[in-house]
C-alpha cells in the first residue's frame, strides 16, 4: 500500500442502553469480554479445595446470555461502575452444569490504570477474603445461574476518562488495550457497519498513458468514505460465505494524495498458515497502479478491500476461529520516482480476528464538516 505522506487506538465498548447498577453510575460495558473456556471439573467431595461458601448471583438484567451452553463457561460480560465511595468492576460468569474448580478472580496484580496519567488504582479485593489472590471452586449452583464476582478498586477521579485493566485475566483484562469510559454514564450511541455501509469511490478523470514516473498520468478517484478521526493503519473485518473484506483506516494530510495497492497482498492466519488472496480494491480500482483520491487534508478515509472467503466460525472446522491471528502482507511496490513515493512493504501481524471484527464499528460513514 503506497501512500504520498505518513502521519491511540482506543477500544470502545459495545452499545448498550445506560442504566443504573448497584446504585452506582455504569462507566462501562463490555458484552463480550472473553472466549469461552471449559472449567475443570472438580469433584464436589474434595475438601481440599477452596469452595466458594456464598456465591452472589447477579441482578435479572445484569446479564442476558445469547447462548446458554451449561457445560462451558462462558463470561461473556463485565462492567464498571462508580459508587460512592469506590470502583466496582462487576465480573459475570454463567454456572457450568457440574463443579468446577481452578478459577480466579485477581489479587495484588489486578489495577486499573489512568491511560493518561498513569495513575495505578489498585484493586481493593472483592466480597469474599478467602477467594482473592487464590484459586477457587464452585459447587451446588444451579447449571445457568449467573454469578457476579465484584472486584474493588478506589473511587476513580472524575477526569479519568481513559483507563487500562490488569490482572484480571478470566474476564481477558490483561492491559493492552485502552478502553474509554462513558461519560457522566451515557454510552455512546453506535449502529452496526456493515462492509456494505463503505462508501465506494468512483472514477472522476481517468488518464494516460500511465507513467508511474508522472504523477499527470494518475486517474483520480472522488467519493472515498469518511470516517471519524482513528489511528492510521486501523482495519476491520467482515467474514462472508462469498468473500472476506477489509477496511483499512487512513489519513489525508493533503486535498489530492495517490495511493497504490499490490495484487499480491494476502491475508495469513497465524495459526493455519493458510493464505487468503486479494481479489480487488472495492469500487474498480486498478491494483499495481499508483491514482489520485480527492478529499480534503485532515479527511481520515477507508478503502475496502475484497479477499477470498475466510471460513466462517465453525466447531466442526478447524481451518479458521475467533480467537485466531491474522497477518497483513503487501509486499515491495515497483519503484516510481514522483514527490513524496513511497513503495515499501506492508506487514501487519498479531491481528486478532475477533478485534478486527469488533473494529468494525470505527468504519461508520461520517459527514465532513467545515468551519469557515
Amino acid at each position: 500500500m503506497t501512500v504520498c505522506a505518513l502521519a491511540l487506538l482506543t477500544i470502545a465498548p459495545q452499545s448498550v442502553k445506560a442504566q443504573k447498577q448497584n446504585e452506582g453510575i455504569l462507566l462501562y460495558e463490555q458484552k463480550y469480554a472473553a472466549e469461552a473456556h471449559v472449567l475443570q471439573h472438580a469433584d464436589s467431595t474434595d475438601q481440599s479445595l477452596n469452595w466458594v461458601k456464598n456465591p452472589k448471583t447477579a441482578p435479572d438484567k445484569a446479564w442476558t446470555p445469547d447462548l446458554k451452553i451449561p457445560q462451558l463457561y462462558r463470561n461473556k460480560r463485565w462492567t464498571l461502575v462508580r459508587e460512592k465511595d469506590r470502583t466496582v468492576m462487576h465480573c459475570y460468569l454463567l454456572m457450568p452444569s457440574y463443579p468446577c474448580k481452578d478459577l480466579w478472580l485477581g489479587g495484588e496484580e489486578t489495577f486499573i490504570v489512568d491511560a493518561r496519567t498513569g495513575t495505578h488504582y489498585q484493586a481493593r479485593g472483592t466480597y469474599d477474603k478467602a477467594i482473592w489472590g487464590e484459586t477457587f471452586a464452585l459447587r451446588g449452583v444451579p447449571a445457568g445461574t449467573v454469578l457476579d464476582f465484584p472486584i474493588y478498586f478506589p473511587p476513580l477521579p472524575e477526569n479519568v476518562t481513559q483507563i487500562y485493566i490488569y490482572g484480571v485475566p478470566r474476564w481477558a483484562s490483561r492491559g493492552g488495550v485502552i478502553l474509554n469510559l462513558y461519560p457522566d454514564g451515557q454510552p455512546p450511541v453506535e449502529t452496526a457497519v456493515g462492509w456494505s455501509d463503505i462508501r465506494l469511490p468512483h472514477l472522476i478523470e481517468q488518464r494516460g498513458p500511465y507513467n508511474p514516473d508522472d504523477m499527470d498520468t494518475y486517474d483520480v478517484y472522488d467519493g472515498i468514505h469518511i470516517i471519524k478521526p482513528n489511528k492510521d493503519g486501523t482495519m476491520a473485518l467482515w467474514r462472508t460465505p462469498e468473500a472476506t473484506y477489509l477496511g483499512i483506516a487512513l489519513e489525508m494530510n493533503w486535498n489530492r494524495e495517490y495511493f497504490n495497492f499490490s495484487s499480491k497482498t494476502v491475508l495469513i492466519n497465524e495459526r493455519t498458515r493458510h493464505m487468503y488472496k486479494i481479489r480487488r480494491i472495492m469500487g474498480d480500482i486498478p491494483m499495481d497502479r499508483v491514482f489520485f483520491i480527492n478529499g480534503l487534508a485532515g479527511d481520515w478515509i477507508a478503502f475496502l478491500l475484497e479477499f477470498e472467503p475466510m471460513p466462517i466460525d465453525d466447531e466442526d472446522d478447524d481451518d479458521v476461529d475467533t480467537w485466531d491471528k491474522i497477518s497483513y502482507s503487501e509486499p515491495e511496490a515497483e519503484p516510481f520516482h514522483v514527490w513524496g513515493s513511497n513503495w515499501s512493504a506492508t506487514f501487519k501481524s498479531g491481528l486478532a480476528i475477533k478485534q478486527l471484527e469488533m473494529n468494525q464499528k470505527y468504519f461508520a460513514p461520517y459527514e465532513r464538516q467545515v468551519v469557515k
